[in-house]
């Protein structure tokens, strides 16, 4: 862990855990497991409301909001999930997936698996209000990218590292708050079923 600043300690049934405010890297081999109907539609830490949809997960101490690598030993498989809730706050388990990151990652009958977790691009704890964008798609190559950034408004492309190889994340910007990012999301889903909204510094 690189650059790391603490923001206000939480308590759960007796334990404290230090969240983070910010961190450069952040690297972290563990037990994932998944949480499914039980929670759907309940609100998260984040206030947004849990989806067992959506490729999200919940961790400990990571910012709200941060991007992970998640990447399962035992199949091989690997996805990208957005930090938007608390826990597991079970010890030995270092993130809690989504019933859709479960499902890709082949891990749904079996319920527990070892994984390894990568921060993509450092982290800031997100705040409630302020710029964001929705990221459409990313692309391995950047011809596609501009592509489609040709095709939008408002748009641009970001280049950034995962595992080492450069990925064209094509994003639409100039949202002032979360709920209009969330509303744009929701009506492209349909077309991008991998659009997140994401925080622009």
């Amino acid at each position: 862990m690189v650059g790391a600043v603490y923001d206000r300690p939480y308590t759960v049934r007796g334990v404290t855990y230090y969240r983070l405010k910010s961190v450069n890297s952040f690297n972290q081999s563990g037990i994932a497991s998944w949480y499914g109907k039980e929670e759907h539609g309940k609100l998260t830490a984040s206030g947004e409301r849990y989806n067992m949809y959506a490729m999200t997960a919940a961790h400990k101490q990571l910012p709200l909001g941060s991007k992970v690598l998640v990447r399962c030993l035992e199949t091989g498989k690997d996805i990208i999930v957005t930090v938007n809730d608390r826990g597991p706050h079970v010890k030995g388990r270092i993130i809690d997936l989504s019933f859709t990151g479960a499902v890709k990652l082949g891990i749904v009958n079996k319920g527990l698996t070892h994984v390894t977790l990568e921060l993509l691009n450092g982290a800031t704890a997100e705040p409630q209000d302020g710029h964001f964008s929705v990221q459409l798609a990313s692309f391995s190559q950047r011809k596609y990218a501009s592509e489609l950034a040709r095709k939008l408004d408002k748009s641009k492309i970001v280049m950034a590292y995962v595992s080492g190889k450069p990925y064209y994340r094509v994003k639409v910007t100039g949202f002032s708050s979360r709920q209009d990012a969330e509303r744009y999301k929701g009506r492209m889903k349909g077309k991008y079923p991998g659009a997140l909204v994401v925080t622009e510094d």
